[in-house]
């Protein structure tokens, strides 16, 4: 009897045990909703954090509240990690997960922070999971963003749509953001798609940017507070993209303008307005700088950005200003964007000038190649300028290539100048009022450039504008005409200066801006009919004055890394005297930290110099013949550039019949004297 009431007991409290599991379920049982061939399982132990999503036992995506973040009071915060002292909640914590029919919550909570309480909601339903992020904050107004996060690793997607059909490869270490707002040609769509043999998820949402890490595996969609965002699971489909080509996206929150130039989903080129800069009444203007007070226009002003097919104006304005208005203007079409900066000014006249700045930091781009042909390597921290004007040997370009292994740039437009500085990673392009930019962009091609003068020289019609000497696209000196001077019927004058300089100081100078004419002859020097090298002869010209004529003659040659240089002078007759003292070159102390004068008996071996290092401030006199001293005769003069640890690299000799070279360094400037002017001054670039 005992034994029968025994078994009915053991039945009994088995069938009681599976009716409070039916009922209640299994307490130790991870939580776990499911719909048709979808799952996704939770973990209460607060230790063990992730979420993971299946299809057909098979994971196809990891949740992980670490990579979850809001931003609250202004700074991003990660919802939880058991060990970490970063997030809002740790391990010292509470955590509860709770299931509500085909709905996961999960939430983090602690009454003595803010905010107290975090839940994570999970709702699956018609082979879709919708994910959604709460809370509960003492100020419900600082909530300003949430960042969804999920991992892909080692999950087999092979690729991903963004909202613009940008295709991005799951191959690499890049890194690739979508931002949402403005863009031309326009795009509606609010959905990504990652894809893999066996899936397709689209991920949709009222997204402001997206970030896809190739590197970490992770994609990052931001959205606003109270938005939720989608994850619908589809069979693999053929995806026909027509693809999107060339596209412009801008922020619609203007106070943050980076305005970003793609090629498909590849950036090539990003345009800031603060990099913007126009000349009127005289001064540089940077255009926009939200928080700044040296822009034209910051937060305190109006700005707005319209789409009109494939053009995008982007407009900043403040009737109380002048100017009152600055139209930045991009127009897609064809392969090419055009680039124009316009606006409302109180006095056109005084508008003087545009700088096109962009800037190209991270894109890989190798090297660029001036209207000159001159090869710069996107390297180093230094700066190369090109100036347009006057130039041996001559060219007739008015473009700009930048190549990377991907993509080629044509930039082309009247240039005045380009400033390109890969320390900054930025490009400066000078031009006149109304006139445009037009990048064009090109499958990178193999680009043969004969580069048969290692030297370049050039001026310009501005009258006060000297002589700028480079060595593949980099200025290694000029000469001034001011520093051009002379002994003239007894009197020591300078060349030329301003005409209120000559009123300041009677009998200092030989001509004045307003007295004299600059021009500008190039001839060829030819051998056997075939042309070995160029002529320039730059002059400033009075034919009423005493003094008619004073310049300089240039010469290259092919294949020579050379110049010759003289001056030329001509007087209204005999009786007029006129010597040149000396030359002037200026130079860039901060490029040639090294100079060092070699004298005759270093030829010989009996002395040894070592280079002498220039100081910021300081002179250095160097004579053929010193006081007390045996003549030393000048052989050269030498300028080097610091490599470190490494032995100084000479970079520039210059040679001549010298008297005395004197180094000022206060003022980047070396004079030369010669014993005989008849003779050239031969510059040498390594």
């Amino acid at each position: 009897m005992s034994k029968n009431l025994s078994k009915i007991g053991a039945v009994f409290f088995v069938a009681i045990t599976i009716i409070l599991l039916l009922v209640y379920g299994n307490p130790n049982a991870p939580p776990i909703i499911e719909d048709g061939k979808l799952k996704l399982v939770a973990d209460k132990d607060i230790k063990n954090s992730n979420i993971n999503f299946f299809k057909n036992n098979d994971k196809i995506l990891i949740f992980d509240p670490f990579r979850m973040q809001i931003k609250y009071k202004g700074e991003f915060k990660r919802i939880f990690e058991y060990a970490s002292n970063i997030t809002l909640f740790n391990g010292n914590d509470s955590k509860k997960v709770e299931v509500e029919g085909n709905k996961i919550i999960i939430t983090y909570f602690n009454d003595q922070k803010d905010p107290s309480e975090i839940r994570i909601i999970f709702d699956m339903n018609n082979n879709s999971l919708t994910y959604k992020i709460e809370g509960n904050f003492s100020n419900l107004t600082k909530f300003e963003q949430i960042i969804y996060g999920y991992s892909f690793g080692s999950l087999n997607y092979k690729e991903f749509i963004t909202p613009s059909d940008d295709v991005i490869k799951n191959e690499g270490n890049e890194s690739y953001t979508w931002q949402a707002g403005i863009q031309i040609p326009k795009t509606s769509k609010n959905e990504q798609l990652m894809i893999s043999n066996e899936t397709m998820l689209n991920v949709s949402g009222n997204f402001t940017s997206i970030w896809n890490s190739l590197r970490y595996q992770m994609s990052w969609p931001y959205v606003n507070p109270n938005e939720t965002i989608t994850i619908k699971v589809q069979e693999p489909v053929k995806i026909n993209l027509t693809k999107t080509g060339l596209s412009l996206r801008i922020g619609e929150n203007l106070n943050a303008p980076l305005i970003e130039f793609y090629n498909e989903s590849k950036k090539i080129l990003i345009f800031d307005p603060f990099r913007m800069q126009i000349k009127y009444e005289g001064e540089f203007k940077r255009i926009f700088g939200y928080a700044s007070n040296i822009t034209l226009f910051n937060g305190n002003d109006s700005k707005k950005v319209e789409v009109e097919g494939n053009k995008m104006i982007i407009t900043y304005f403040n009737d109380q200003k002048d100017p009152s208005e600055i139209r930045i203007i991009f127009d897609l079409n064809n392969n090419s964007l055009t680039y124009k900066i316009e606006g409302n000014f109180s006095n056109l006249t005084k508008f003087e000038q545009i700088i096109y700045g962009y800037s190209f930091g991270s894109l890989n781009y190798k090297e660029f190649i001036t209207p000159s042909d001159d090869v710069i390597k996107n390297e180093g921290n230094e700066s190369y300028t090109w100036q347009a004007g006057i130039q041996i040997p001559k060219t007739s370009k008015n473009e700009q290539l930048m190549i990377s292994n991907e993509t080629m740039l044509n930039v082309s437009g009247n240039f005045n100048k380009i400033w390109n500085a890969p320390m900054y990673q930025v490009s400066y392009l000078y031009v006149n009022p109304n006139e445009t930019l037009t990048i064009k962009v090109q499958e990178p091609i193999k680009i043969n450039l004969t580069q048969n003068y290692p030297l370049t020289v050039s001026t310009s019609s501005t009258i006060s504008d000297g002589i700028h000497i480079y060595k593949n696209g980099t200025q290694i000196l000029s000469l001034s005409p001011w520093e051009a001077i002379f002994k003239h019927d007894g009197r020591t004058q300078n060349l030329l200066n301003t005409k209120k300089y000559d009123e300041n100081y009677p009998n200092k100078l030989i001509f004045n801006y307003n007295n004299s004419e600059k021009i500008t002859k190039i001839s060829e020097i030819k051998q056997n009919n075939k042309t070995i090298g160029y002529e320039m002869n730059v002059s400033w010209i009075n034919e009423s004055m005493d003094v008619q004529e004073v310049g300089f003659n240039i010469k290259i040659y092919e294949n020579k890394s050379y110049a010759e240089i003289k001056y030329i002078y001509r007087t209204k007759n005999a009786y007029v005297n006129l010597d040149p003292l000396f030359y002037g070159i200026s130079f860039d102390k901060n490029k040639f930290k090294y100079v060092k004068v070699v004298r005759d008996s270093e030829i010989t071996g009996n002395i040894k110099r070592n280079p002498v290092e220039n100081e910021k401030k300081g002179y250095l006199n160097f004579a053929g013949c010193e006081q007390g001293k045996a003549c030393d005769k000048i052989i050269a003069d030498q300028w080097f550039i610091d490599k470190g640890d490494k032995t100084p690299e000479k970079a520039v000799e210059i040679n001549g019949n010298f008297s005395r070279i004197e180094h000022y360094f206060t003022y980047n400037l070396v004079r030369f004297y010669m014993n005989d002017f008849k003779e050239p001054l031969r510059i040498y670039a390594e």
